[in-house]
């Protein structure tokens, strides 16, 4: 069996050369120029450091009304608390924290959105949501991770029916009393205890 050559040094030239202006794209649209900027005025790095941001959002909702609480969640551990308030509390709270190399810190690094808590309230349903910023390239290399949590206070009215969706957040539910409950999660725990109709 023959092979050509010529053809194989153009198709791996062709290869390199598409893997180097992939790799310069994804460079230059993340951190990668701020890295190497303060590489070359400093030097090699030898560890990072951590910069916390704060989480901490609220939204009440008057529960007579409400059948049907639809919940779904990411990177976070969600808990039902039963009260005897007149309202339903939802509490979205906690820490992103942004991991860079030491001295970084100087620079203008790009801003990094906070995960946002979206709450809609529809006839007799009520949607909480988290929702994640994207990366502005459309490639998710994120230099942070979030300790997230989700509280959701339900009313002394009861609800019919609450759907959870969870992935990577365990949850905790405790006495309450609904007529239907549905729960799917990826890569979670769940802790249910003392659930009646």
């Amino acid at each position: 069996m023959k092979f050509n050559i010529k053809k194989i040094v153009l198709w791996l030239a062709l290869i390199m050369i598409v893997s180097f202006v992939i790799g310069g794209v994804i460079f230059f649209t993340t951190n990668g120029k701020y890295l190497l900027k303060e590489f070359l005025l400093e030097g090699s790095y030898i560890s990072s450091e951590e910069i916390s941001k704060e989480i901490d959002q609220e939204e009440k909702f008057t529960a007579e009304e409400v059948e049907l609480v639809d919940i779904n969640a990411i990177d976070s551990d969600v808990k039902l608390i039963p009260t005897t308030n007149e309202d339903i509390r939802i509490h979205f709270y906690g820490e992103s924290i942004s991991i860079i190399e030491k001295g970084l810190s100087k620079l203008e690094l790009p801003e990094i959105e906070l995960p946002k808590l979206i709450v809609n309230k529809s006839n007799n349903q009520l949607t909480i949501e988290i929702k994640y910023p994207k990366a502005k390239t459309g490639i998710d290399i994120r230099p942070y991770k979030y300790n997230t949590y989700l509280d959701i206070y339900l009313s002394k009215y009861p609800v019919k029916d609450i759907k959870i969706n969870t992935v990577s957040g365990n949850t905790n539910i405790k006495d309450l009393s609904m007529k239907d409950f549905h729960y799917e999660t990826v890569s979670g725990d769940v802790s249910i205890y003392r659930i009646t109709k």
